[in-house]
């Protein structure tokens, strides 16, 4: 019989992976300090039967912690693929709303930041006389508009991302 797992949520989970990922970091940087020493100073550990066993018990540690991390990090990723929410009129699972969060969004509010007069501004650097007059072909205040829309829109999302994280139990 299986060993039953804690419940725990989203936020929970992505919390232990982070401690189990420090651990290992702090086990690898113990394993450096003790798998050697001058054969003319004594062992850290007092005595070469200890010290080695040390390492061996640091290394034992890590292999289990990378077993622990990567069953931690599938029922995170199953719970995201797999429980649909709510946000913004949107259902659909954690993942798709993760993406559009991180990339789509992103990829939309550059395409707006992106109307700007900085090319023209340079093309007409080295021109002698006052400063150039530039022809935009964009609505700034329309772009304005979408720039602070896709902003708030975000704020709405982290909110709302940050309570599903911290209600949403993981999927085992």
């Amino acid at each position: 019989m299986a060993a039953k797992r804690p419940k725990m949520t989203l936020t929970e989970g992505m919390r232990e992976l982070k401690l189990i990922q420090q651990k290992m970091a702090d086990n690898t940087r113990r394993i450096t300090r003790y798998a050697s020493s001058p054969k003319d100073r004594k062992p850290i550990m007092g005595d070469e039967t200890t010290q080695k066993k040390e390492v061996q018990s640091l290394i034992q540690s890590n292999m289990d912690l990378a077993k622990d991390a990567v069953e931690l990090k599938r029922r995170i990723d199953k719970t995201n693929l797999e429980v649909e929410v709510e946000i913004e009129g949107i259902k659909a699972p954690i993942h798709d709303h993760l993406y559009m969060f991180r990339h789509v969004v992103d990829n939309k509010r550059a395409t707006f930041a992106a109307c700007n007069d900085s090319f023209g501004q340079s093309s007409s650097m080295g021109r002698k006389g006052a400063d150039p007059d530039i022809d935009r072909f964009y609505d700034e205040k329309q772009v304005n508009d979408q720039l602070r829309k896709i902003d708030e829109y975000k704020s709405r999302v982290i909110s709302r991302l940050e309570v599903i994280n911290a209600t949403t139990e993981l999927v085992d």
